[in-house]
């Protein structure tokens, strides 16, 4: 019987997941207190640099869609949260994925690449999330995933990973780029401006939990999967991306970059090299 009820559960939450379109997970856990800062609209002429490899991701579902953010790997891989593009809900699966680059506003651009259902067993790689879990580590201890868009979109991109240690934390903020969405959950927030890329900086306040760090910024729902990174030697070091926020009301969660990460994301390219 407890089986039977433990299955049941299982299912319940699977279903509930695929009701919100796999929204991220709420974190809470021990962080220092600090300011909390806002982001900011990047105008065209401050589009270089880093800025350039961050990208808006449009999942469309079977059931729902929802937007997102990622960022660019060598000009050709993207990294993000794996909520953003996992297939937790079997009834409602991702359709079509379509991914502009260094934009200022997604809903004037163009889409840079477009990958379809048929593509994504082998240009979406998802390791091991377990967006049902009921505990909030158990989500987040894999939340990030990796697609290949099949063609380099900067001939060489600006990021490396790296990991949080390499940051000065006590001195420097840590750098957050994406498009928040259209979050209306709170008067004003981004609700007229959410496809335009922001950005914003926010001290360090500790780990949420063995994978996730908490940064003094205010982030919203779209910002999910957008890269975060310090200035660490005068190199773009992505230490982590976001998978959790508060809808403008309080501080923003990090998948941090950590070993595991970076073995899978370079499993992914042997399997992707050569492919088109």
């Amino acid at each position: 019987m407890r089986n039977v009820i433990l299955s049941g559960l299982s299912l319940l939450a699977i279903a509930l997941a695929g009701c919100v379109g796999q929204s991220p997970p709420t974190l809470s856990g021990t962080i220092a207190d600090g300011p909390l800062n806002d982001q900011t609209i990047v105008p065209q002429d401050m589009m270089v640099g880093a800025l350039r490899d961050v990208c808006h991701l449009q999942v469309q579902r079977r059931k729902s869609a929802r937007t997102g953010s990622g960022v660019l790997i060598e000009g050709r891989y993207l990294i993000t949260a794996a909520h953003n593009v996992a297939d937790v809900n079997p009834f409602n699966r991702v359709r079509q994925i379509d991914v502009r680059c260094g934009v200022t506003n997604a809903m004037d651009a163009p889409v840079d690449v477009s990958i379809q259902a048929d593509e994504l067993g082998a240009k979406r790689f998802v390791p091991a999330y377990r967006g049902w879990a009921f505990r909030t580590s158990e989500r987040t201890k894999h939340d990030y995933a990796f697609l290949d868009l099949g063609t380099e979109l900067t001939s060489e991109g600006s990021f490396v990973l790296g990991r949080l240690e390499q940051c000065d934390t006590v001195n420097g903020g840590l750098i957050l780029a994406g498009y928040p969405g259209g979050d209306t959950r709170i008067a004003g927030g981004y609700k007229d401006d959410g496809y335009k890329l922001y950005q914003g900086e926010g001290l360090y306040r500790g780990m949420a939990n063995a994978f996730v760090f908490s940064f003094g910024l205010n982030t919203f729902t779209g910002n999910s999967g957008g890269p975060i990174w310090c200035d660490a030697g005068g190199q773009e070091t992505l230490i982590g991306v976001l998978v959790s926020g508060s809808s403008g009301r309080g501080p923003g969660f990090g998948r941090a970059v950590d070993e595991a990460m970076a073995d899978h994301f370079g499993a992914f390219k042997r399997t992707r090299q050569g492919a088109g």
